[in-house]
């Protein structure tokens, strides 16, 4: 992925060396790419998740061939890739104020959602908000053996985000810089009572699962781009001409957004160097974020969607191969009886699969409302609570901690 990423920027270089005669501003009006944000939707929504840990991505959501989508002078400030520890970070020069404009002009607005931060007009503004900050942004070039959607390193003060980054995935990473920002006055970086690896890893699940509630609510919504189009059943050539597959990427991910502070709960529940009172905390938090990934649940729900539309489809490919619009027979094969069964069958399916997405949206805004109470329950209770109050990221936002 890295040599293909540096192949291709060679490639872009040499492509604008023949428009050195080109003024500055003519540049910056050029259409980005010929690919438009609506054409990098159906470019994303084509990568499948479930195989990212298994194989390269493919080279159209490489970070310099998406950057170079979104506008060719946008991969011109590409600088050389470095490392934010195990993760590949391409960081970006200062974006001047004509790009900047072009940008937030080109791409989507809150209330349309992409599912992919890097496509959304808010992400770009915080961006844009954290650069003139100080911090140093740019693109993450994950690999198949370490995929993370975004990354934030408070002593260097970086911020990455993946490609196919969710949308909530910048405010997840800000939230960590307000964690530290509320505790770092105070911090000390030990605990008496615990050791260096225990401290770490509670310093960790605390930091994940605070970032993960408020990422939570940018997911309201979203999976409404799940899409179920009517017009498969009223237009047969479009069924039948339907590009496949489409699995949604960002909603594949959901799934990884609720088990991520899982694991880090787990990580502290099972370590042997915390104390029992530790092990037996850090269940209760596990246990309680676990709540929206069992069975019939949010994550369930989302990893379905994205089946349910191309079990959907394929349902009226099928059905369209040997019947017209109305239900009736166009193959000796099958009969107007049987089309009409086949019809009633496939609409009711389509029907369950819209109701599992507004299912999702009911259980999500209960778990927005409902989670960041039941952990102040659990916080108010926590061992340690005034080291906690001091030391951990996040901590002091759920419990009643005593002012400093």
């Amino acid at each position: 992925m890295a040599l293909l990423s540096a192949l291709t920027f060679a490639c872009h270089e040499k492509s604008e060396s023949k428009k050195t005669e080109k003024p500055e501003e003519e540049i910056l009006a050029l259409s980005p790419a010929s690919t438009s944000v609506d054409d990098l939707l159906s470019i994303f929504d084509r990568v499948n998740g479930h195989n990212e840990t298994l194989e390269e991505r493919p080279t159209s959501v490489s970070p310099m061939n998406f950057l170079t989508s979104l506008h060719p002078k946008l991969a011109s400030l590409a600088g050389k890739e470095t490392s934010i520890g195990q993760y590949a970070f391409i960081p970006l020069k200062k974006i001047p104020d004509e790009l900047r404009d072009y940008l937030l002009s080109s791409t989507k607005e809150d209330s349309q959602h992409t599912g992919y931060a890097l496509l959304m007009r808010s992400t770009w503004v915080e961006l844009f908000k954290l650069q003139d900050d100080g911090f140093q942004i740019g693109i993450l070039n994950t690999k198949p053996t370490g995929r993370i959607s975004g990354i934030y390193s408070h002593q260097r003060k970086q911020v990455g985000l993946d490609v196919l980054a969710p949308e909530g995935t910048l405010v997840h990473e800000k939230r960590h810089a307000d964690q530290y920002a509320a505790i770092e006055s105070v911090r000390t970086g030990k605990i008496e009572g615990l050791n260096s690896e225990c401290y770490a890893y509670l310093s960790s699940m605390f930091a994940e699962v605070d970032a993960n509630n408020v990422e939570l609510a940018t997911w309201l919504h979203t999976m409404d781009r799940v899409d179920f189009e009517q017009d498969w059943y009223t237009d047969r050539e479009r069924a039948l001409n339907e590009e496949e597959p489409v699995f949604y990427h960002f909603a594949q991910g959901f799934e990884v957004t609720l088990s991520y502070p899982v694991k880090k709960a787990v990580l502290v529940r099972y370590n042997p160097h915390c104390p029992t009172e530790v092990q037996e905390f850090a269940a209760k938090i596990e246990e309680r974020m676990e709540m929206a990934r069992k069975p019939r649940n949010l994550g369930i729900v989302a990893s379905n969607l994205s089946w349910n539309r191309q079990d959907t489809l394929r349902g009226w490919k099928s059905y369209f191969k040997f019947c017209s619009i109305d239900a009736k027979a166009l193959s000796e094969a099958t009969t107007d009886k049987n089309c009409a069964g086949d019809k009633e069958r496939t609409l009711w399916l389509l029907g369950e699969a819209k109701k599992s997405a507004e299912i999702f949206n009911t259980r999500l805004a209960v778990e927005v409302e409902s989670r960041p109470k039941a952990l102040s329950e659990i916080y108010q209770s926590a061992p340690f609570f005034q080291e906690f109050c001091k030391e951990m990221p996040g901590f002091k936002f759920y419990a009643t901690c005593p002012a400093n």
